[in-house]
């Protein structure tokens, strides 16, 4: 007996590879959620939520890129479809909304290009923020749903309120 996602030893999906899937359809499923159904290169469908990815504009019968992003321990494959704005290492300034004083450093929360809230601290030894700053410049570590997962670079430095590469 094989894993799921495992189809046999020639034939299988790779956890951090990037592979190729035929966008099938959103289908509603028991509950009540939608989802997209993707086919992959072996004829193998796979499901991932819709409302994560609503904003990404993708069409029924299309091909699109995922990662496989986990391969769980019961075989179960995790996919995330390549973010249209966003790539994986890639530095982008951000809106500061709020900030918060903690043990661990400094919580900047941010606004994404679809307006998802997003967290980042800042260890205290990193920097030391000017009052008032409106931006911020982070690199994207990890796509997760959608959803930037960010950390502060701490070769950034402020300049004018703004925070920048150096």
């Amino acid at each position: 007996m094989t894993k799921l996602g495992f189809y046999n030893n020639e034939r299988r999906l790779e956890e951090g590879i990037y592979y190729t899937f035929r966008f099938i359809k959103v289908a509603e499923l028991e509950d009540c959620k939608s989802y997209i159904v993707l086919e992959d290169i072996f004829g193998v469908r796979h499901f991932i939520e819709y409302e994560c990815y609503k904003h990404y504009e993708l069409q029924e019968k299309s091909e699109i890129t995922c990662l496989v992003d986990k391969i769980n321990c019961t075989g179960r494959i995790f996919l995330e479809p390549l973010h249209p704005i966003y790539t994986l290492g890639g530095i982008y300034s951000f809106d500061v909304l709020d900030t918060l004083d903690t043990e661990n450093g400094l919580v900047v929360t941010v606004r994404d290009c679809y307006n998802n809230l997003v967290n980042i601290t800042i260890s205290q030894a990193e920097i030391s923020l000017p009052l008032g700053f409106t931006s911020i410049r982070a690199k994207i570590e990890n796509i997760k749903k959608g959803v930037p997962e960010l950390i502060f670079d701490s070769a950034e430095k402020i300049m004018d309120g703004l925070l920048v590469i150096t």
